[in-house]
């Protein structure tokens, strides 16, 4: 509801997008496995559309959930 009055259903508002964030935050933190607990971090390999930034559009790209 907050993102049709905040938004115009376009887009979160801020309490569902901080829900959101921390959501994955958490389970990042939680997953051993994850990026957060590599040896010496972690860095893109992949390119993004821009030179020098890789959104997370272009994440959803690359895993070929977007329809053209």
């Amino acid at each position: 509801r907050e993102a049709a009055v905040v938004r115009q259903g376009d887009q979160l508002g801020p309490v569902g997008a901080t829900i959101v964030a921390r959501t994955f935050a958490r389970m990042l933190k939680r997953d051993g496995s994850s990026y957060l607990h590599w040896p010496g971090g972690f860095a893109p390999s992949l390119r993004g559309k821009m030179a020098g930034q890789f959104t997370i559009a272009d994440l959803l790209t690359f895993a070929g959930v977007t329809q053209p």
